[in-house]
């Protein structure tokens, strides 16, 4: 009988794959926290920010970067995985826009600026791994499996919501009325917000832990870590699987903008 589609897949293939994908966005997430961590400390203690005189702008080309890299994320969602390669390597060409706009501004990878050198390390790093998703877009095209469709699409939505995240701190960060105290409270209440989000998750997963294992289960999951391993050895049978990835972001969300906050304050 003919068959039509790739052939059935190993699952222990599929949950290696799977696995190794988590871990690599999870170091990931960390290293662009980090990075733009960096970029708010060293901006909340700088005045001359651009360096390029009061008439500035930020290169349009980051909003048109924006609305490539939705498509993308889109068309790898629907496993249109041509248009997505191809919108890929558009974005990159619009990055290199964006750096071509940099220099015509007077501000090229040497300039005595540290919005321009931000910029360029903040737009590199992510397009090096916009590079890395190409080539194994590559050989997802060649032999295009199930998995391998899924796990595409999961790391061009990463990192979607990491240019996200750094498209609004280039346009936020190069505002030249910006102080270190209006960081802090912006980071503040970001944190405050994400605390909330955090402890909402928390008590879901709590509640749903006492209805499956009884009253028990409730003085245990007062420990945050418990409940959330509790809840990650159950997250099939409870259905739990997105309380507790939106528990995990929430709580990385305050953690980074709490400390972005504080160290604002104590460096300020």
């Amino acid at each position: 009988m003919n068959r039509s589609g790739p052939p059935p897949e190993p699952a222990a293939a599929d949950g290696t794959g799977a696995l190794g994908l988590k871990l690599l966005i999870v170091s990931l997430a960390v290293l662009f926290a980090s990075a733009l961590a960096s970029f708010w400390v060293v901006r909340g203690n700088t005045e001359s920010w651009t360096g390029a005189g009061a008439g500035f702008r930020v290169p349009a080309g980051i909003w048109a970067a924006t609305a490539v890299l939705g498509l993308l994320s889109s068309a790898a969602q629907r496993r249109a995985l041509r248009l997505s390669f191809g919108l890929a390597v558009l974005f990159l060409l619009v990055q290199a826009w964006n750096w071509r706009e940099l220099i015509a501004a007077h501000l090229p990878p040497g300039a005595k600026s540290l919005y321009a050198f931000n910029f360029y390390l903040l737009t590199g790093l992510h397009a090096l791994h916009v590079l890395g998703g190409l080539i194994y877009h590559l050989f997802v095209l060649r032999r295009p499996t199930a998995a391998g469709a899924r796990n595409l699409a999961t790391y061009w939505h990463f990192l979607a919501v990491t240019w996200l995240a750094l498209a609004a701190t280039l346009v936020v960060g190069a505002r030249p009325d910006l102080t270190a105290a209006g960081i802090q409270r912006a980071f503040t209440g970001i944190a405050v917000s994400a605390l909330g989000g955090f402890v909402l998750c928390w008590l879901r997963v709590e509640l749903a832990l006492a209805r499956a294992e009884g009253g028990v289960s409730v003085l245990i999951g007062l420990f945050p870590p418990i409940a959330f391993l509790r809840g990650f050895m159950k997250a099939d049978e409870l259905r739990l699987r997105g309380w507790l990835f939106w528990w995990a972001a929430f709580f990385g969300v305050a953690l980074s903008a709490g400390c972005i906050a504080v160290a604002v304050a104590m460096t300020a």
